[in-house]
């Protein structure tokens, strides 16, 4: 689900234009959190991968982000419990002298990927604030400034990511083809997002250089956050994204 700050529609372009988040601050800044279960550090949020995880050991939590200051306009999260465990979630920055609210806390209804999108401003610290009563877990926290793509995107899709569900299944049958069960061995959302229209001097001054970062770090593509706030994911493509060019004027299309 995506969230956003009140009032906010955009800062170069509306809220249907799809958003990459990628090159996350994490990389670069110092983690640390009120409190960590044995095991899992606050720093396993910090990094792209899935399988470490954060854990405060009480709520309230909160998960703490310092660093040089840059701007961001983006806060995303994945592989995590938010949802089952009934948390709240809201988003903070830091003002000089206090902590105030960026996004209001929410309530995720699920444990799908999040996203949060405010207005695009400098700053050297942000926060997760997070409450409730049974804490959960996160694997992955992204901060950055959202690429806001200059193309939208309707019919070149042909499956929303949030309906793109493909599940490996292992179906037990008796010999006589009487079904006994089902196991579901791995589960994942994949589908080819294709942009096309797109000026080749736009990619390449603005996408090359994202080209060369998805090689070795995952991304959240956001679909059209406005419309359809639950097409969002965390992806990691399994080839190089290769621009093609379209033979009309110097537009090019690109599939991530």
């Amino acid at each position: 689900m995506i969230y956003f700050e009140d009032g906010f529609t955009g800062n170069t372009y509306n809220l249907n234009h799809p958003r990459l988040l990628w090159n996350s601050v994490c990389r670069r800044g110092t983690v640390a959190a009120s409190t960590s279960t044995s095991g899992f550090a606050a720093i396993n949020a910090a990094t792209a991968t899935t399988y470490d995880k954060w854990k405060p050991t009480s709520l309230p939590a909160w998960w703490k982000l310092t660093f040089t200051a840059e701007t961001i306009s983006a806060i995303a999260i994945d592989t995590h419990t938010l949802g089952t465990e009934g948390a709240t979630v809201a988003v903070q920055e830091w003002n000089g002298t206090s902590w105030v609210v960026l996004v209001s806390g929410v309530s995720p209804a699920n444990d799908d990927p999040i996203a949060f999108l405010f207005t695009a401003k400098s700053v050297d610290r942000i926060r997760l604030y997070i409450t409730g009563t049974t804490t959960p877990q996160i694997s992955v926290i992204h901060v950055s400034n959202a690429l806001e793509l200059p193309m939208r995107v309707y019919g070149g899709v042909t499956t929303p990511i949030d309906m793109a569900m493909q599940t490996e299944f292992e179906t037990t049958q008796s010999a006589e083809g009487q079904y006994l069960g089902r196991s579901i061995l791995r589960m994942k959302r994949r589908n080819e997002f294709t942009i096309k229209n797109l000026a080749e001097t736009y990619v390449r001054t603005t996408l090359k250089p994202f080209f060369a970062d998805a090689r070795e770090f995952p991304f959240f593509l956001l679909e059209r956050p406005s419309d359809t706030p639950d097409a969002l994911c965390y992806r990691w493509p399994d080839k190089d994204i290769q621009p093609e060019r379209m033979g009309v004027l110097d537009f090019m299309q690109v599939t991530l």
